[in-house]
C-alpha cells in the first residue's frame, strides 16, 4: 500500500469508526490487497478511539499470524476481553502483549496472558516493567513464573531506585540480597527514599556496616538530613562501626555544603574522622555555614597547613572571627539573662509596701 493510498484508507477508517459505521469500516478493510492487516490497523485504532463494537465485526477478517498487533494494544489499554479475543489470531508466545500490560498495571490482562506465554521471556522483561513502573499487584502475580534475580536482580534495583516499597517488598526473597546490598540500597539512598531504606535495614542484608557506609556517603553528598541520620543510628547499632566512621560523608558534605549534614555526622562520626579535610573542602567551595561548623573541631594549624590559596587562606580567617563573635554573643546573652534572674530575685525578695488604711 502507497503511503497515499494509507493515508486515504486510514482516513476513511477513522471517520467510519467515529460514526460507527460498521459496514464502511468492513468494506474499506476488504478492498485493501492485504485484508488480514487492513483489519489489523483498523483493530488497533478502535481500540485507540474506544469502540469495541467495531473489533467484534474484524475478527472474522483475521488470520492466524506472527504479528503481535493489535493484541499489544489491547493489552497496553487492559481490554482482558479483547485480549481473550484476539490471543488466537496473534503471537502471544513472544511475551510482547504481556510486557505491554505489566508496564501498565493491567493485572487481568496480566492473568490471562500468562495462560498463553511465559513470564520468562526477554529475561523476564515482564516482572522488570511491572517493578519498575511501581505495580505492586502486578509484580505479585509474576514474580513466582519469573526469574527475579535475571540480570542482577535488575527488577529489585529498578524497584530502589524509583521508592517502590511494597514492589521492593515482594522481590526481595526472590531476589539477591547481595545485589540488592551493593546497588538496590545504594540506588534508594540516592534519590532519598528513606522508607525503602528503613525496610532493608530491617531485613538484614550482608555486611550491613559497610553497606550502610556506602549508603550515608551518597546521601550526605546530596544532603538528605533525615536520611543520613537514619544511616548513621543504623551504623552506631551494628556494633561494628569503620574505624574511619564518618570521615567521607563529613568530607563530601562539607565539599557541597550541606551545613546540617555536617552537623548531624559530626555527632556521631569517630574521632578520627580527620574534620580538617572536611574544613578545607567547605572553605575550597564558600560554603560559610558548613565551614563555621567545623572550625571549632579542627586543629587549625593542620588545616593551615592545607591551605596554598590566600582567598582560602581569608575564608578561614573569616569563620574563626564569625565563630569567635558568635560565643561572644552568646555568653553576652547568657550573662544578661543572669543578671535579669538575680534582678528579679532580688525584686522579690523586698518587703511589699503597705497601703493606707481606708477611713470609714
Amino acid at each position: 500500500m502507497s503511503n497515499k493510498n494509507r493515508e486515504k484508507f486510514y482516513r476513511g477508517l477513522k471517520k467510519a469508526i467515529y460514526e460507527g459505521d460498521l459496514g464502511t469500516i468492513v468494506s474499506l478493510c476488504e478492498k485493501q490487497k492485504d485484508v488480514d492487516e487492513a483489519a489489523r490497523n483498523a483493530i488497533v485504532l478502535a481500540i485507540r478511539l474506544d469502540r469495541d463494537n467495531v473489533i467484534e465485526q474484524l475478527l472474522p477478517l483475521l488470520t492466524g499470524s506472527w504479528q503481535s498487533e493489535p493484541l499489544n494494544e489491547a493489552a497496553k489499554s487492559g481490554r482482558t476481553e479483547c485480549v481473550a479475543r484476539l490471543i488466537p489470531f496473534c503471537n502471544v508466545e513472544s511475551g510482547d502483549a504481556l510486557i505491554h500490560a505489566a508496564r501498565h498495571g493491567h493485572v487481568d490482562a496480566v492473568k490471562l496472558l500468562m495462560r498463553s506465554c511465559s513470564p520468562l521471556e526477554g529475561d523476564s522483561q515482564a516482572l522488570y516493567e511491572a517493578s519498575l513502573h511501581g505495580h505492586a499487584d502486578v509484580v505479585f502475580q509474576l514474580v513466582l513464573f519469573s526469574n527475579a534475580k535475571v540480570r542482577g536482580s535488575r527488577a529489585l534495583i529498578a524497584a530502589c531506585r524509583a521508592g517502590h516499597l511494597e514492589v521492593v517488598k515482594h522481590l526481595l526473597p526472590f531476589s539477591s540480597k547481595i545485589q540488592c546490598a551493593q546497588r538496590g540500597f545504594e540506588a534508594a539512598a540516592e534519590h532519598n527514599h528513606e522508607t525503602i531504606i528503613k525496610f532493608l535495614i530491617g531485613a538484614g542484608l550482608p555486611d550491613p556496616e559497610d553497606t550502610y557506609s556506602v549508603g550515608l556517603n551518597i546521601a550526605a553528598a546530596r544532603g538528605h538530613v533525615s536520611l543520613v541520620r537514619t544511616l548513621l543510628w543504623a551504623i552506631v547499632r551494628t556494633g561494628f562501626a569503620p574505624r574511619d566512621f564518618g570521615q567521607e560523608a563529613l568530607f563530601v558534605a562539607a565539599k557541597n555544603g550541606h551545613a546540617e549534614v555536617v552537623k548531624s555526622v559530626m555527632e556521631f562520626a569517630h574521632k578520627t574522622a580527620y574534620p580538617e579535610a572536611a574544613l578545607y573542602a567547605a572553605l575550597l567551595g564558600a560554603h560559610d555555614a558548613a565551614a563555621d561548623l567545623l572550625v571549632r573541631r579542627v586543629n587549625l594549624d593542620h588545616v593551615r597547613e592545607l591551605i596554598s590559596d590566600e582567598d582560602v587562606e581569608v575564608r578561614l580567617d573569616r569563620s574563626i572571627a564569625r565563630v569567635a563573635a558568635a560565643a561572644q554573643n552568646k555568653e553576652l546573652r547568657f550573662n544578661e539573662k543572669s543578671r535579669q534572674r538575680e534582678r528579679e530575685a532580688a525584686a522579690g525578695g523586698l518587703p511589699k509596701k503597705s497601703h493606707p488604711a481606708r477611713r470609714l
